[in-house]
């Protein structure tokens, strides 16, 4: 379980990627790195074409910060994106039809569960936020009294 250090400094990344800090993007990508080129390595079987998508992601996300709010996941939201290029690829580059539909079935279950994965985190943060919005309010309720 991260610290709240950790959470903290993780926030504070996300804040400073979306206000246009390259710094704090570099750090994002590198937390992460090791993870997500194996799991594109997964699929493109080459590093070459691997390091080729996670470099066509990073530019893509660090097109879109703009429109991203600061509850990204960033893993999870790269992720996406590295599986839209490899779905990209697969397609453009795909000699047999059963070799494209098996790599699409794994990558579209792969995003399914990563979009499982954010509805299940956005969830704990509105929970999260409802409990302390109460507990604020009971703090108010009870020093007015």
């Amino acid at each position: 379980m991260a610290s709240k250090s950790d959470t903290t400094e993780h926030s504070h990344l996300i804040t400073g990627f979306l206000q246009g800090n390259w710094e704090c993007f570099e750090v994002l990508v590198l937390k992460c790195y090791d993870s997500v080129f194996a799991y594109t390595l997964r699929y493109t079987k080459s590093k070459a074409l691997t390091e080729d998508i996670l470099d066509e992601a990073c530019r893509a996300i660090w097109e879109q910060r703009g429109e991203l709010d600061n509850e990204l996941d960033f893993y999870l939201f790269l992720k996406s994106e590295i599986n839209k290029l490899i779905v990209d690829h697969i397609q453009k580059v795909g000699k047999s039809r059963k070799l494209r539909e098996d790599l699409l079935k794994k990558i579209r279950k792969a995003a399914s569960s990563q979009a499982q994965q954010r509805a299940v985190n956005s969830n704990k943060i509105k929970s999260f936020r409802n409990r302390n919005h109460q507990s604020k309010l009971r703090y108010k309720l009870t020093t007015a009294q």
